[in-house]
């Protein structure tokens, strides 16, 4: 078998299912909202235009959804966060 270059999506721990819908992040001491793009067991990809940085401890909120999460990676307007 030959080798081959690993992307970043198959270095995704999970399984992730597309889907849409507005929540809202509090950090920072203030509350920014987003929408919600895709979605796995642990954690989910937001979308944006005011998002934390990486490392930075977030509360995500939507209707049925409260979550403490870490943000694992962030850029062109998406962010990546990890429940915690």
């Amino acid at each position: 078998m030959g080798s081959s270059i690993t992307g970043l999506g198959d270095q995704r721990r999970d399984i992730r299912f597309p889907t849409s819908f507005r929540a809202a992040i509090l950090w920072g001491g203030r509350i920014t909202p987003v929408e919600v793009v895709d979605i796995a067991n642990h954690g989910v990809r937001l979308n944006g235009p005011d998002l934390p940085s990486v490392s930075s401890i977030i509360q995500l909120g939507a209707r049925g959804l409260d979550e403490r999460a870490h943000v694992v990676w962030r850029a062109n307007g998406q962010c990546g966060v990890r429940f915690v």
